[in-house]
């Protein structure tokens, strides 16, 4: 679990994305979770993943929407 002051990004203002960090038990490895909010919330990217090895992702895009157009 991330500290508060790390949840939110921007970390000052009104939050664009809230970000959590999900890590199994079994695994050495972690995703974060870039969650859109507020002003970003009909974005088309959707939800932006990064994970421990930095393979970029996202989650429930828009259609025709892939990781390219989201992460730049």
């Amino acid at each position: 679990m991330l500290p508060e002051h790390l949840r939110n990004s921007p970390k000052t203002g009104t939050a664009n994305y809230t970000v959590a960090v999900f890590a199994p038990d079994t695994t050495h490895s972690y995703t974060l979770k870039a969650t859109r909010t507020g002003s970003m919330s009909a974005d088309k990217c959707g939800t932006l993943t990064l994970n421990s090895q930095g393979v970029k992702g996202v989650d429930s895009p828009a259609t025709g929407v892939n990781v390219a157009d989201c992460w730049k």
